[in-house]
Order: C-alpha cells, then structure tokens, then sequence
C-alpha cells in the first residue's frame, strides 16, 4: 500500500481498547478505528488526547471520513 493509498485523519479520543479507538472527528461525529489499520499515529492512546493517524483510505471512505 502507498502512502497515496492513506489517509489523515484528526479528532479527539473519545474512549480505547485493546483492539480499536473511538475518536471524535467532528462534533457528534464519533468512529471507531481499529488499531491493527492504523499506520501511523500515538502508540499510546488516552481519553481526551487530540491526535493525527493515517489510515487506509478505503477505511476512511466507508466510516465517512475521506473529504
């Protein structure tokens, strides 16, 4: 996968598991991300961070996110 094939995408955690994140992307606008797609972002993610991660914009584009 290239990086043209990815997406970045910022918000804010909402709530994390072991397996996927919730991050708030617009207000109201809350998915979950789950970890194993994320390419690049924090290692450590905690309630209420501001964060960037890239991810598979196939992924980006079904949860609503590729604008």
């Amino acid at each position: 996968m290239s990086r043209e094939d990815n997406k970045w995408v910022e918000g804010t955690v909402k709530h994390a598991t072991e397996a996927a994140v919730l991050i708030e992307v617009e207000e109201g606008n809350e998915v979950w991300i789950p970890r194993t797609l994320i390419s690049y972002g924090p290692e450590e993610f905690s309630k209420g961070d501001e964060i960037e991660i890239e991810i598979p914009f196939w992924l980006a584009e079904e949860r609503g996110l590729a604008w």
